[in-house]
């Protein structure tokens, strides 16, 4: 059975380096708040991609979604791709009930059921059965913009044509009526629902080409508050296409020009810069600490105390067209795009260890891992174990080893190899290899050629010890080592 992501799976395995000057350590740990400390450097972020030789449907990565049993679910411009971190399973024209059709939105209402919706009809997903609804089914339009899942179990849905309900079943239509103000934009563009956003199971808010609404079911329809005017020479700013409500109850939406908060007393608007070309909003989204992101343009944006801020995205994704935004467990960042697939990107939190932690030297040649879970460090002047805190050089009947460790192994037996760049007292006068045995407490040599200093080991099943180095390889049988 596949791994679900982002639950026991939160990234996928990578490899770091340790070397040069000094020693960092890098850990998968949360950052605090990325609002403080994002990384300025590619290098501390971990970047992975994922596209159509992946197994993706293709490159595009339209809509994004997290559902709560741990499945990613990317919804491309040719069908719908089921992600686990490893594995993508794609839904098209070829699965029964389905279509390869654009997905324009994915939703997951409070029993699990996968909604999505295309230009071309609404397809709810519950188990493996996929079911379409159309205007025969009491959809308004077949063209759905918007979902948002109530508490109550139903399902709101913002078309070309007005707002929808699907409850018990049951699909209900809640057309509204034009006010005076919204009378210049014509009644098919008036009518149109951008985008919808439950705030409680009675009442939902509804973006509109005049601005924002909220319908009650108590009582029907109220207009934006206060009312917004429209202004012929400029409506797109008061297009709301994105709704989001954020962990504090604070309503946010967007026109393709401008975001807004609307509190009970109060709302406030943040422009975006000047752009060119496909300039939609598509996303408003509130990451692990309260931070709110924008994707707009292409781009994607952050709310700081000084208004919108452009986040630069790291490897090169700020040349590709952000579509979508999911930030998700441990800040990591899930980003769609339109022609190169699938990104994940998240801060790496790193820590300098030097001298003052216990190293013998800044100069670290060598890492390897210690069988009760701590690491062996060679530097230029000896070696250390770092136990977690800092690090503890090895206490034996021999004079300290201070000269430089350029490979170390830990064995099944805790035996420690070494292998050096210099001559070490009493030993060989160039390059040598040392084994410090834990039975004798002491340090012997192992060098079988002078000038022969290891440089790598093995461990075989039967416990040889194999020990490489530039005049050749040695075993060390387990029955006759020392």
């Amino acid at each position: 059975m596949a791994t679900r992501l982002m639950k026991s799976l939160p990234f996928l395995p990578f490899t770091s380096r340790c070397g040069g000057w000094f020693l960092l350590l890098t850990a998968l740990l949360p950052v605090a708040s990325l609002s403080d400390t994002l990384p300025k450097s590619e290098s501390h972020w971990h970047h992975d991609n994922w596209s159509f030789t992946d197994g993706l449907p293709d490159n595009s990565a339209e809509r994004l979604l997290q559902s709560r049993d741990g499945w990613l679910w990317i919804g491309t411009r040719s069908g719908l791709a089921r992600f686990d971190g490893h594995t993508f399973t794609s839904y098209d024209k070829n699965t029964p009930g389905f279509t390869s059709d654009a997905i324009l939105y994915l939703a997951e209402d409070q029993a699990g059921s996968l909604w999505i919706a295309t230009k071309r009809g609404l397809y709810r997903k519950k188990g493996e059965a996929f079911q379409r609804f159309t205007e025969a089914d009491g959809l308004a339009s077949v063209s759905v913009h918007w979902l948002s899942p109530s508490p109550d179990g139903g399902i709101w849905i913002a078309t070309q044509k007005g707002l929808n309900r699907f409850f018990n079943g049951t699909m209900t239509s809640h057309p509204r009526a034009i006010s005076e103000t919204e009378k210049n934009l014509g009644p098919e563009v008036a009518s149109i629902a951008l985008s919808v956003a439950s705030t409680s199971v009675e009442r939902v808010l509804v973006g509109a080409a005049s601005g924002l609404h909220e319908f009650r079911l108590a009582d029907g329809w109220h207009v934006d508050l206060p009312p917004t005017p429209i202004a012929p020479e400029n409506p797109e700013k008061f297009h709301r296409r994105v709704l989001f409500v954020d962990s504090r109850r604070v309503a946010w939406s967007a026109s393709d020009v401008e975001v807004f908060r609307q509190e009970p007393n109060a709302r406030a608007a943040f422009p975006f810069p000047a752009e060119s070309g496909d300039i939609r909003v598509r996303r408003i989204v509130e990451g692990p600490d309260g931070l709110i992101w924008v994707v707009r343009a292409g781009q994607i944006y952050r709310m700081t105390d000084e208004g919108l801020t452009q986040f630069v995205v790291p490897f090169g994704i700020a040349d590709a067209f952000v579509t979508d935004l999911i930030v998700g467990p441990e800040n990591a960042f899930w980003i769609g795009t339109r022609h190169s697939g699938l990104h994940r990107i998240h801060p790496t939190a790193l820590k300098l260890y030097t001298s003052r932690d216990g190293l013998p030297h800044n100069m670290v040649s060598s890492v390897s891992p210690a069988h009760d879970g701590g690491i062996w460090v060679g530097t230029e002047r000896g070696f250390a174990r770092f136990d977690g805190k800092r690090f503890i050089e090895p206490k034996t009947d021999q004079p300290r080893i201070d000269l430089p460790v350029r490979a170390l192994f830990e064995d099944s037996a805790t035996n420690l190899w070494l292998g050096a760049g210099q001559g070490w007292p009493g030993l060989y006068s160039m390059y040598d290899s040392l084994l410090f045995s834990r039975g004798s407490n002491a340090w012997t040599s192992t060098s079988v050629w002078p000038g022969g200093f290891a440089s790598v080991w093995f461990e075989d099943s039967s416990g040889n010890i194999w020990e490489g180095s530039p005049k050749g390889l040695v075993c060390f049988p387990a029955d006759r080592r020392i």
